[in-house]
């Protein structure tokens, strides 16, 4: 009996992460632990010594860390409350920051190890200590020219003295036209710092990388338009229901920095409220590959510029009307096989020759061989057919918006310049002219020069916050970007709502899940134990939330399930991972496969760690009765 008791409690513990907030041992601010925190690597963040942070919380085992655990941290004097992590959004400053959350400057400086207020970029992790009861305050305005601060309180319903306390000024003299406050009534709300033209603003997934394509969304009151600049590069935006939108690819070869990202609304009169930050730009992590060439022509430096330049021309326009509805679909007869990958950098390397050419892979190569049909992945125009030097026989499709996709190396064409084309129709053959290793479809969209993956451009906005909540989950901990990416490709999303059912106890086991909003249970079936009488209900033994994942042990054994989920909020969302599609994702790329069963064995022994401690409660609460 017990041994099946035992089993039952492992397996579905498995399925779960059963963390429990250690109790603080010593006085002093709380830190909420993020994914992927060390002890060390906290020490290091607050300028603590670790012997100090490991003394100040002895309740904590330094080897097990879970996510939502609250340490103290020592040594600093004049700190309370509970240290929250916030990601810089766009539009906040260290005086919006701090007129936001009512946190001085100077805690602020000390608690981030800031050397200079220009510090706080967009995407950068920033800690906020949050006191029990402190307000925040959200509905922000600036007065105009001639404006006084008794005339904007009015509009406000507040005051002006009220006004000059939460925004520290000098004096209810000392507000300056434009300027930022905040208020405690009102309801004009938006980004922290942005000028009162903007309603909001937003730019994910953050914090920027290499390759990624960034999309820029803009609400701004009536009769404002608006313009960006993001890395050097114009921002293009289209009219969206829910305000303006703008897609931007960071390149690949970008070095990895601060780049300015200036947002600007204009009036018909010519009247500008402008906004500009600095925004972190991450490297991509990818990976390197050589690639043996017979021709060296295409190699030459002339002709690949000339035809980089001819693209460029090309694609230049950025059409506003947009040609697609829906999702893009792959221009592949094998849809889910790669040779190469978006980014990774490059050695074109002569045969019999000293000759070695560096690059990098500006698309996407589909497996299959020659004479396969190419299909176009949405609706648009074609504004190029015809063959060129590298890319061999090439077709380029206006999809509007700016969005481009080309397809290269192909052995015979379809279509011709000018022609409008559907999505799914067959624009030409898979070939291997042009500088190929072999017949291949590479596709690649321009001039973004960033990963768009084959459901894209649609889907951008939800791969980008896959991304962005993936990184954030244990079992992803230290995965390049490059490699979430990967992971986002093959994770498809469905809601769920309450008491629905999400997989049956003893049904078969070919997914992985994880928690993106709302809570599930995991409930057994006592029958399944031994002999129950009274018809005994079945039992929850877990309840999992946001980030935590659910379903490990299909990744390894394709048994049955050993418990059922349900979703126990209205709305809960799921990201769920094929097995399949995650093992040939782990074949394909072995450092990937490596660090994610890493992440895997080491969040299961916690695991374990936790049904040991809990039957040993029960055996203990067992033999007191």
């Amino acid at each position: 009996m017990f041994k099946r008791i035992l089993l039952i409690l492992f397996l579905a513990l498995a399925l779960s992460s059963l963390s429990q907030p250690a109790a603080a041992q010593s006085s002093g601010p709380v830190y909420i632990v993020q994914p992927g925190d060390t002890l060390s690597f906290i020490a290091v963040r607050f300028n603590v010594s670790l012997a100090d942070l490991v003394a100040a919380n002895p309740s904590i085992d330094p080897n097990f860390l879970n996510q939502g655990q609250q340490i103290v941290i020592p040594g600093l004097e004049g700190v309370t409350g509970v240290l929250e992590t916030e990601i810089v959004p766009l539009g906040d400053s260290l005086r919006s920051l701090s007129r936001r959350t009512q946190v001085s400057d100077e805690q602020l400086i000390k608690l981030n190890r800031l050397v200079s207020p220009t510090e706080l970029y967009v995407g950068v992790n920033v800690i906020v200590p949050v006191q029990e009861g402190q307000a925040q305050y959200r509905s922000r305005a600036s007065a105009g020219a001639g404006e006084s601060l008794l005339e904007l309180a009015i509009k406000q319903g507040s005051d002006p003295w009220t006004l000059a306390s939460i925004n520290r000024l000098g004096g209810t003299w000392s507000a300056l036209p434009g300027e930022i406050l905040y208020s405690p009534t009102g309801n004009e709300e938006g980004n922290a710092g942005l000028p009162s033209a903007f309603l909001s603003a937003s730019i994910e997934p953050l914090p920027m990388v290499q390759g990624a394509t960034e999309v820029v969304r803009v609400q701004v009151k009536d009769g404002f338009t608006v313009s960006g600049v993001l890395a050097d590069h114009p921002l293009h935006f289209f009219p969206t229901e829910a305000g303006q939108v703008a897609l931007q690819g960071i390149h690949a070869l970008l070095k990895p920095g601060v780049y300015p990202l200036r947002l600007e609304a204009t009036l018909p009169d010519g009247t500008r409220q402008s906004f500009e930050q600095m925004a972190l730009v991450a490297d991509g992590g990818y990976l390197n590959e050589d690639i043996p060439l017979n021709d060296p022509s295409t190699l030459d430096p002339a002709v690949n510029e000339a035809e980089l330049q001819n693209i460029l021309s090309l694609t230049a326009p950025s059409t506003p009307t947009r040609y697609w509805e829906g999702i893009f679909t792959s221009p592949a007869v094998y849809a889910d096989c790669f040779t190469s990958r978006y980014g990774t950098r490059r050695i074109y390397k002569v045969v019999n020759s000293d000759i070695e050419v560096p690059g990098f892979h500006t698309g996407l190569d589909f497996c299959g061989g020659e004479g396969l049909q190419i299909s176009a992945p949405a609706p648009g125009r074609v504004v190029f057919a015809g063959p060129l030097t590298v890319r061999g026989n090439a077709t380029i499709i206006d999809h509007g918006w700016g969005v481009y996709s080309g397809f290269w190396h192909q052995s015979e064409i379809y279509v011709s310049a000018g022609e409008m084309v559907e999505q799914g129709q067959v624009i030409g053959l898979v070939g291997g002219t042009g500088r190929v290793t072999g017949p291949h479809l590479h596709w690649e969209f321009i001039p973004l020069y960033a990963t768009l993956p084959a459901t894209y451009p649609e889907a951008l906005v939800v791969t980008a916050s896959i991304v962005n909540f993936l990184k954030q989950c244990d079992i992803f901990y230290q995965f390049t970007p490059t490699q979430l990416e990967l992971v986002a490709n093959i994770c498809r999303e469905t809601t769920y709502q309450k008491d629905d059912l999400i997989f049956k106890e003893n049904s078969g086991s070919k997914e992985l899940y994880v928690i993106v909003q709302g809570e599930v249970d995991i409930v057994v079936d006592p029958s399944l134990v031994g002999t129950v009488e009274g018809g005994v209900e079945n039992r929850v033994i877990a309840t999992m939330r946001r980030g935590q994942s659910f379903g490990e042990i299909a990744l390894v054994d394709e048994g049955l399930r050993s418990a059922s989920a349900r979703a126990a909020q209205k709305d809960t969302r799921l990201l769920i991972i094929s097995r399949d599609k995650l093992i040939m994702l782990c074949d394909t790329y072995p450092q990937l496969g490596y660090r994610l069963m890493y992440n895997l064995a080491a969040d299961l022994a916690m695991k374990i760690r936790n049904t040991d401690l809990r039957i040993r409660e029960q055996l203990l609460y067992r033999s007191q009765d």
